[in-house]
């Protein structure tokens, strides 16, 4: 099945990649447990962090349960355990120890892209800086999509675009298990994806801002339970799942409501799209 008969049936399309990656991209696709392939990988990446930050845990040591809330490691057994939670800390308000955590994994150019294109001056920056968090967020045709929708303003891209963002997020909702007492946060999360993408495709971009970092945020907490919410999640998403960790740093670096005028909001938002759309 190509790309066109999956978009009419409604699956996921990755926007503006290259021929290989939607080649790749159908293949897996077509495996309906693709999600639950990369949810895994973080639950192997995340038991080696916490091995490697915490080797010493109380009961049996020798097998481990993993719960999702919280991403706490429980011994099994019937010894008595206490719970151990990941703890990193430090401290935010030194602007510099928070440069020298995210250059970790970026270039230093990147970092003075997501500067420049979330401070709260109401312009927009040059097409380098929006073509460079393009890529860090989706290495495959950033060029086509500043030239497509930022500088052209193709509001048939720009649908687009929103198409795939509504689709990828919403599958990743739905495949994301959850605990019985988070199942009425995850239908009213799947209702407010639906409600905001009905109104990004009405182009209101400043009026729909504040629901679209509310949405991801609560996208999040459903993905990784309480540690969402922790001081050092920022961290923590770094360390385990790089990727995803950048994107994150990027929305918390973003205002919390509309500084800006509707274009600059309309590209820091169209952004974060772009990332969800291809992840």
């Amino acid at each position: 099945m190509n790309v066109a008969d999956r978009e009419k049936e409604g699956g996921h399309t990755p926007y503006l990649s290259t021929p290989k990656k939607i080649a790749k991209s159908n293949f897996l696709k077509a495996i309906p447990w693709r999600a639950q392939l990369r949810r895994a990988g973080r639950f192997l990446r995340e038991i080696c962090h916490h091995v490697y930050m915490q080797p010493r845990l109380h009961g049996t040591a020798s097998r481990f349960i993993y719960t999702r809330t919280g991403g706490i490691l429980k011994p099994s057994g019937l010894d008595y355990f206490k719970e151990k939670q990941y703890t990193i800390s430090m401290d935010y308000s030194d602007a510099s120890k928070k440069d020298d955590l995210i250059l970790q994994f970026v270039q230093k150019n990147v970092l003075q892209a997501f500067d420049l294109m979330t401070s709260e001056e109401d312009y927009l920056p040059s097409s380098e800086v929006i073509t460079t968090i393009a890529q860090t967020f989706c290495p495959g045709n950033p060029i086509a999509f500043f030239t497509d929708i930022v500088s052209a303003s193709n509001i048939e891209s720009e649908k687009k675009l929103i198409h795939s963002f509504h689709n990828n997020l919403k599958l990743l909702v739905e495949k994301t298990w959850v605990e019985p007492s988070d199942a009425t946060v995850k239908e009213q999360v799947l209702y407010r994806i639906d409600k905001l993408c009905a109104t990004l495709q009405e182009r209101n971009y400043n009026g729909c801002y504040i629901d679209f970092i509310s949405v991801l945020t609560d996208v999040v907490y459903l993905m990784f339970g309480s540690q969402a919410k922790s001081a050092d999640f920022t961290e923590y998403a770094l360390r385990i799942d790089p990727e995803f960790g950048i994107f994150w740093w990027y929305v918390q670096s973003l205002p919390r409501k509309p500084i800006w005028g509707n274009e600059k909001s309309r590209v820091a938002t169209m952004l974060g799209m772009y990332f969800l759309a291809n992840y």
